[in-house]
């Protein structure tokens, strides 16, 4: 199956233009959990703006970053710094993000529960 990813993840890796972005990918152990998100209810993409680094204890810039480790850079893996977001799954959340649109009609208060991080 394609996964449908949030469009909003689009929009964010294009505005930051980041170093790498990564994106998580659960899938589904069961029948009767969404099989786009796994059951998850959501996705998440780290936004790395930093990196890689050999260890996990580079300097972060600015509060809210923080850091994730990559298995596939080098032999050793490498550690990236940057942010979290989390955005609801398009396929089973997609009912709750149209009832969040009614309560909370501005952008930004639905970014705002939706999005973590800037």
């Amino acid at each position: 199956m394609n996964k449908q990813f949030p469009p909003e993840i689009e929009s964010l890796i294009k505005r930051h233009q980041p170093k790498a972005a990564f994106i998580s990918d659960i899938q589904a152990v069961n029948d009767n959990e969404c099989q786009n998100c796994g059951g998850a209810d959501v996705f998440c993409v780290f936004i790395a703006t930093k990196g890689p680094f050999s260890a996990p204890n580079s300097p972060y810039g600015s509060s809210g970053e923080s850091s994730h480790f990559d298995k596939s850079v080098g032999k050793n893996g490498a550690w990236w710094v940057g942010k979290s977001y989390t955005f609801p799954c398009p396929v089973c959340k997609e009912k709750e993000i149209q009832i969040s649109v009614s309560q909370y009609p501005t952008k930004k208060a639905v970014q705002n529960a939706f999005t973590y991080g800037d």
